[in-house]
């Protein structure tokens, strides 16, 4: 283990296999691969952008609360499920029609209006983060809910981190994370470069499995990497702030900032 880093995160000399090669290239500059095959979460999704477009394989998904409901829309077929699984109903999906952020799906014949907007959206019963807001229009009265998946807003351009715990990063000494569709995560932690494993669950983000290269630096910096890589062990969640910002929080509240 390095002893400028966390309790759970070791040094590139500990590491054996695929993790240590990994970690060496990213020691070299290298980013994460983004032809890497994606993760089983991330096919079960739309891809990130304003124009979800659904597939056989990746159905474009909404669900929202109070009562519970689900929309499964697929390239062919919609599938409309509410309060709580006792209605259910399906439909021929029709033609999307796009205006920007906005993406509608209109079911005349049954009264039907689907609208997702790229817009991020929290469920209200979980406080995960989606990609999109969605209304659903129809005889019986509005449903409002959250659509597409929460890996889509991690996916990306590497973050910078501007904040970590309340403090502000030095001006001289870049903080990133990079968040692939491989279930890794990686970037800059002061000093040295770092390389983990994460997870989304249906309420939460967490990161594990970290590995760091063991560089040293004058002491500031050593000790804001510590407080970096601590802070990612603790994250439980995540949230996009309405000015866009990513914020990774601990059970006891917001650990680290970051923009793009």
């Amino acid at each position: 283990m390095s002893r400028t880093t966390g309790r759970r995160w070791v040094g590139q000399r500990a590491l054996r296999g695929a993790a240590a090669a990994s970690l060496a290239l990213l020691a070299a500059g290298c980013a994460l691969d983004r032809s890497a095959a994606p993760s089983e979460e991330a096919e079960a999704g739309p891809p990130a952008g304003p124009n979800p477009a659904p597939t056989a394989a990746a159905p474009l998904i909404g669900r929202g609360n109070e009562p519970g409901w689900r929309v499964v829309i697929g390239a062919a077929e919609i599938e409309l499920i509410t309060d709580y699984g006792a209605g259910r109903a399906t439909f021929p999906a029709p033609a999307p029609e796009r205006s920007g952020d906005v993406t509608r799906y209109v079911v005349a014949d049954a009264d039907l209006t689907i609208t997702f907007v790229a817009r991020p959206c929290v469920d209200t019963m979980s406080g995960m983060s989606y990609p999109f807001t969605v209304t659903i229009e129809r005889s019986e009265g509005v449903l409002a809910g959250c659509g597409g998946e929460p890996a889509a807003l991690l996916h990306g351009p590497a973050w910078v981190v501007e904040r970590i715990g309340g403090e502000p990063v030095l001006g001289d000494a870049p903080v990133t994370i990079e968040f692939g569709e491989d279930g890794r995560v990686a970037g800059l932690a002061s000093c040295n470069r770092y390389l983990a494993t994460y997870e989304l669950t249906g309420e939460g983000l967490s990161i594990t499995g970290g590995a760091a290269t063991m560089m040293a630096c004058a002491p500031a910096l050593m000790a804001q990497e510590r407080r970096f890589l601590d802070a990612l062990d603790a994250v439980r969640r995540f949230e996009i702030a309405p000015d866009g910002d990513l914020v990774l929080l601990a059970d006891d509240g917001p650990q680290l900032v970051a923009r793009r």
